[in-house]
């Protein structure tokens, strides 16, 4: 996540001029889940104390920043519908958090 300054790399421009968002420096891996297995997940980041992005089912009908931290300070930790998360950790740690999740091909 971008609170490491060597996650987030240099802005990309095309020839016409269009400048786009930085990749990120470091691989990054995208997994299925469901959603008890969305919830489990979270669930053993959280008792690993390790922080993560979360990306709740409603934000999708949110529109601005603001409007997405209202919707998620709305809803209590065990009732969150988690769809997505990111995380950056030691790669020992995202084993035993991410186990038995598969890769999106």
């Amino acid at each position: 996540m971008a609170a490491t300054p060597s996650a987030v790399g240099e802005a990309y421009r095309d020839a016409s001029g269009y400048e786009y968002l930085p990749m990120f420096n470091e691989p990054v891996l995208v997994f299925g889940a469901s959603a008890d297995e969305m919830k489990r997940t979270a669930g053993r980041a959280r008792s690993r104390g390790v922080a993560f992005s979360v990306f709740t089912q409603d934000l999708f009908s949110t529109f601005n920043d603001e409007d997405n931290r209202g919707a998620v300070a709305a809803v209590e930790t065990d009732a969150l519908d988690i769809v997505g998360m990111a995380f950056r950790t030691d790669r020992s740690v995202a084993d035993k958090i991410l186990k038995g999740l598969k890769l999106l091909k």
